[in-house]
């Protein structure tokens, strides 16, 4: 695995049972496991070998123009600014499912590279 395996901005948003939710910094993946961590995974670990499968969902978030319109004019409000949230949802061989949100990702670019990541520990998509 490569050692840029990672994404910035993400947030655990729980589903391991005594784990704390909301801890932000980077989706981080190592041979071993997945997590969140600043250099390495520090919460919201999940053991490759307890992984059965997992999924990912997208959503548009549009933000605010109104500002930009008033200094510019009503263009600003024609044109089109929005950020994509990716949930990945990793489904457990518990049947527990683990949740991470990871902000400002390109949608089709992320889901091609957890198919690499994923794969190369045998493990697909549903």
């Amino acid at each position: 695995m490569a050692k840029d395996d990672s994404f910035g901005y993400c947030e655990y948003l729980g589903g391991i049972p005594g784990e704390e939710e909301a801890h932000r910094g980077n989706l981080i993946f190592t041979e071993q496991c997945l997590g969140i961590g600043v250099l390495n995974p520090k919460y919201g670990i999940i053991s490759w070998s307890d992984v059965e499968s997992y999924s990912i969902d997208a959503e548009q978030v549009a933000k605010s123009r109104a500002g930009l319109a008033l200094v510019v004019g009503i263009l600003a409000l024609v044109a089109k600014n929005s950020q994509t949230i990716v949930y990945l949802s990793v489904n457990l061989k518990n049947k527990s499912q683990v949740i991470y949100q990871v902000n400002k990702q390109d949608r089709v670019r992320f889901k091609l590279k957890l198919a690499l990541i994923f794969g190369a520990h045998s493990i697909n998509a549903v």
